[in-house]
This record gives C-alpha cells, structure tokens and sequence, in this order.
C-alpha cells in the first residue's frame, strides 16, 4: 500500500483547523514500546537542558510561546517581561511541558486512527 503522507487523518485535520504549520516534530516509534521508551528518554533529556533565557530568540519568533517552570515553579522574569502573551505550563520540566503541549493542540494526543 503506498501513502501520500505519514500524518494519520486527525493529525492533518488539526493542522486544517491551525491553518499553517512551520515545524511539525514526528518521533518515529515503530510501533515498539521499547524503541519509544528510548526515544521519550532523549526527548526529556534534551529538554531538561535548556534554560529558558536561551530561548528568548525562538520563543520571540513563535506562534505560540510557551514557558516551562523552572524546578521551583519559577518562571524566568526576563521572558515574562518580553513574552507577556507566552502561555505558561502548568509544571516544571518535560511534565509540563507536555500538559502545555497538550493543551495548546486541544487533547489532539493519544486518538487513535481507526485504520
């Protein structure tokens, strides 16, 4: 069977709704837990490193900025001064960041395609 695209009918129904998409992430899991455990593991890792002061330049340019907490649910004062319409998440880290992520797509996750 040969596909147009590897984006399952919700996923490119939402990006009709957003109505433009720059950047869109897959992370291939090949439908193994082990391999998405791996990869989920990465993913936080990387996201753990950075400091949302370093970010300043990319959030500015987003369409949807959102500050993660620092570990003591601090936000940094920098980027709530210049990023006063950034949404927040709701937790530190990779947690948070999620739920934020989640949220922002409008419980797009965990459908499942009936194909």
């Amino acid at each position: 069977m040969r596909f147009d695209t590897a984006l399952r009918e919700y996923v490119l129904e939402r990006i009709a709704e957003i109505g433009q998409v720059d950047l869109l992430v897959g992370i291939p899991a090949y439908n193994s837990e082990e391999t998405m455990v791996g990869v989920m593991k990465a993913v936080y890792a990387g996201l753990d490193r950075h400091d949302s002061a370093h970010d300043y330049a990319f959030l500015r340019e987003a369409d949807l900025a959102i500050l993660v907490p620092r570990p003591d649910g601090s936000l940094d004062p920098f980027l709530l001064r210049h990023l006063p319409r950034a949404r927040r998440a709701p937790h530190p880290g990779p947690a948070g960041w999620s739920a934020a992520v989640r949220q922002a797509l409008g419980g797009l996750t965990r459908r499942r395609s009936t194909d």
